[in-house]
């Protein structure tokens, strides 16, 4: 009863002493005057870092500029590079001081692995545990190894796959479950290529008990009782099922958000265990797994197609191991053709480089002038 919850689509005890909400959500509270803030002793903002984000930033400014000085703001982050500049910013609109507490140890060691294609193994090119080095020779030798001549048993594996029409996240995944690296985060940059792989997958391969799947069908039918028939027999709905019952699950923004909240409960569970997600997997829940896989390296950012920055594979990369109950968190980059024109360097800067600058992504907009 002392914790609620309030966002776009929810909105549960609102009266609570302890409430979890969107930004935007708080910044609508402080545009109608902050009345329901008068009692409120502390904010905490988590992945503060988004701020850097084009579209949505300038929310998350807003509200830290609207926000009374009296209320103690907490802020939470993985990369943040210029952590002194923000606390700065943070000390000269507050006037009173901001403290800065942080730590590189990482509780968990991290392994990164690259997975050539037509490979059959993958290759470790940096562990925390050997704070991030990176291996340049086993990048050129994985690189190298799905153009180099293959022997006569490599080929003839090779057109026995293709005869099977075994495709490469599948080969991957045999792997994963050979080693025992399950849960499985799969991450892809659009939401047809998420829902593709999955697709893939519902013929091809079951992950699941049949105890287990009798589980995850009661609790699936369980969840969509409070929709109408109609949507019931959406598609969305209908051919999530079938891949649940498999332990394969999606994740993206376009799901109903009733599919997504039960995705998450059977993964959180152990019922799904390999999950295909867009990167806000990573952003707004907090569901590690045991190995993180990244099915490419370029996204479309609402402007252009780019190599992922540093900061965005440390937040995706960083779920990869749960504390408490594994050794280590195991992350797989998949070598896709793009990824042949990117030399050592640029890979380097990616997996073991610093975190992104935390930058303003402030504008004045008539909403805001209107409403303060």
């Amino acid at each position: 009863s002392n914790l609620g919850l309030i966002t776009g689509d929810v909105c549960k005890r609102k009266n609570a002493s302890i409430l979890v909400m969107t930004t935007e959500i708080l910044r609508n509270m402080l545009y109608q005057g902050g009345w329901a803030l008068r009692e409120v002793a502390y904010v905490i903002f988590d992945e503060v870092h988004y701020m850097r984000d084009l579209e949505r930033g300038v929310v998350w400014e807003e509200s830290i500029i609207l926000l009374n000085r009296k209320i103690t703001l907490i802020f939470l982050s993985a990369t943040i590079s210029n952590s002194d500049d923000f606390a700065a910013w943070i000390s000269s609109i507050k006037r009173k001081e901001c403290k800065i507490i942080g730590t590189q140890q990482r509780p968990i060691t991290l392994e990164h692995y690259v997975y050539p294609e037509q490979g059959n193994a993958v290759y470790l090119v940096a562990t925390s545990h050997d704070d991030n080095r990176f291996l340049a020779d086993n990048f050129e030798f994985a690189r190298q190894s799905s153009v180099r001549h293959k022997t006569y048993a490599e080929l003839d594996q090779h057109h026995k796959r293709q005869k099977l029409k075994i495709g490469e996240i599948q080969l991957l995944l045999f792997m994963i479950f050979k080693q025992q690296w399950y849960p499985a985060i799969f991450f892809a940059f659009s939401k047809r290529e998420v829902e593709a792989h999955a697709m893939a997958l519902n013929d091809a391969i079951n992950l699941c008990t049949a105890e287990e799947s009798a589980t995850v069908e009661s609790v699936f039918m369980n969840a969509i009782e409070s929709l109408t028939e109609k949507d019931k027999a959406l598609p969305a709905v209908t051919s999530l099922l079938p891949l649940l019952m498999k332990g394969i699950g999606v994740h993206h923004g376009g799901i109903l958000p009733i599919l997504k909240e039960v995705t998450e409960i059977l993964f959180q569970e152990g019922l799904i265990k390999v999950l295909f997600a867009t990167e806000t997997f990573a952003m707004g829940v907090n569901m590690p797994a045991k190995c993180v896989v990244f099915t490419g390296i370029e996204k479309y950012d609402g402007h252009s197609h780019r190599m992922l920055n540093s900061s965005e594979y440390t937040q995706m990369s960083g779920r990869a191991g749960r504390r408490g109950l594994d050794d280590r968190g195991i992350v797989i980059m998949m070598m896709t053709q793009s990824m042949k024109n990117v030399n050592v360097t640029q890979f380097e800067a990616l997996i073991c480089g610093k975190a992104a600058a935390l930058t303003s992504s402030f504008r004045l907009t008539f909403n805001m002038l209107l409403n303060i």
